[in-house]
């Protein structure tokens, strides 16, 4: 279970999953990044055979990428969230997931 407060939706079509950090005074998304995405991927029903491109917004406002099969932070460093996406659609899934 997560300690995070988050909201997330999901790009079907570009096979990416954009998470936000509520900031709401418990532990960031950057701290519990596993929870959080082990509990979006039950809740959707989603696996990670999938190969869902993973971004997310920290509490400091950066966005960031996550790579749930080696557990690595893809660092964006951007502040603009469809920048975020655009950067997501633009790397090939296996690149992304290596």
């Amino acid at each position: 279970m997560t300690k995070s407060d988050y909201k997330y939706e999901i790009l079907s079509k570009q096979q990416i999953i954009i998470i936000e950090d509520l900031d709401k005074g418990n532990m960031s998304v950057t701290n519990d990044i596993e929870n959080v995405v082990e509990q979006i991927f039950m809740k959707e029903k989603l696996s990670s055979n999938d190969n869902y491109k993973i971004i997310y917004k920290d509490s400091r406002g950066k966005w960031d990428g996550y790579n749930q099969n080696t557990g690595r932070f893809i660092f964006l460093k951007v502040t603009d969230k469809q920048q975020a996406i655009d950067f997501a659609s633009k790397i090939d899934i296996k690149q992304w997931l290596s």
